[in-house]
């Protein structure tokens, strides 16, 4: 088995930066192609609000009801949905 004694701490370093920064463009990447999904779901569900307000008689302040923090809409990433918020 071959042992390098001495390690080229600029080699290291080099590696680290390279990795370092491919690491960042995949991150810009990702979060180019989650914000191009984001404006698209917003264009979907503000076309869906207009038809519902179009074809029904709901109106804007039914939608902020449901939707407002801790109102039965209320939603929390991460933890268990439930019929009450913990607002």
């Amino acid at each position: 088995m071959y042992f390098q004694p001495f390690v080229d701490s600029d080699s290291i370093a080099r590696q680290d930066a390279s990795t370092a920064q491919r690491d960042a463009r995949d991150a810009q990447a990702d979060v180019r192609v989650l914000t191009q999904e984001v404006e698209r779901l917003l264009m979907i569900s503000e076309g869906l609000w207009e038809l519902l307000k179009q074809k029904t008689d709901l109106a804007d302040e039914d939608l902020h009801k449901k939707i407002r923090p801790g109102g039965p809409g209320c939603y929390h990433p991460g933890l268990p949905q439930t019929r009450t918020c913990p607002h």
